[in-house]
């Protein structure tokens, strides 16, 4: 392979590091709006306290909604990421759908927590993550556990395209009254594999080695 076409895939390559464009994902800019004047979480399905925010990133669904981790009335879990996040109660959801501006495999990343126990409820949550209905793998969390780095299977995105971001509750009202609290959702450059590691350094190898001889042909002419 020419030194040309291996530069040309490296820049392809390294064009991945760039970022697919998830607005909010820390939910600092949305969940005040939501929340408003309701007593420091509200749902986006239409139950009570309800969701009052229009034209915003994030979609709450059935008993899905945003929260304020100081809030006393439904306990919360302090966030290292603002005051503000998002929960899926039982079988409620959240969703956002963005046009990706990069191409490339990227891995979700987020923080999740369980809701403390409190009474009956607690945060023993099974939920789903998917991309334009796509499962990239099913989770839980465990009540009281405080936010917990997780990161997702490699997705590809193609610049350009409109995707659907979800995380669905699987946990029914049936099995308790339970809720994972969700924060810092960003979309990440999948880290390359060993052997993709390998390929590219021996991609330089061969760049270095063409320039070399490059060099020495140069000379002797």
């Amino acid at each position: 392979m020419s030194p040309r076409c291996l530069l040309a895939g490296l820049a392809v390559f390294v064009g991945t590091a760039a970022h697919a464009q998830l607005a909010d994902g820390s939910f600092e800019t949305q969940a005040p709006v939501e929340i408003g004047a309701n007593p420091g979480w509200c749902y986006g399905g239409g139950a009570t306290p309800a969701c009052t925010g229009s034209g915003t990133p994030w979609q709450a669904s059935s008993t899905g909604g945003f929260q304020l981790d100081t809030n006393t009335a439904w306990p919360g879990i302090a966030t290292p990421d603002g005051s503000y996040y998002a929960f899926v109660q039982a079988t409620g959801s959240l969703s956002q759908t963005f046009v990706a501006d990069a191409s490339g495999p990227f891995t979700i990343d987020w923080l999740a927590a369980g809701r403390p126990i409190s009474g009956i409820s607690g945060g023993d949550e099974s939920y789903s993550l998917t991309v334009n209905g796509q499962s990239l793998g099913t989770f839980s969390t465990a009540s009281g556990q405080p936010f917990t780095e997780m990161s997702s299977d490699p997705f590809s995105f193609t610049a350009g395209s409109t995707y659907t971001l979800a995380f669905n509750g699987l946990t029914p009202f049936s099995m308790g009254d339970n809720t994972a609290y969700f924060d810092g959702i960003q979309l990440v450059a999948a880290v390359p594999e060993p052997s993709t590691w390998a390929l590219m350094l021996l991609g330089f190898g061969g760049i270095g080695a063409a320039m070399r001889r490059r060099r020495l042909q140069t000379r002797a002419a």
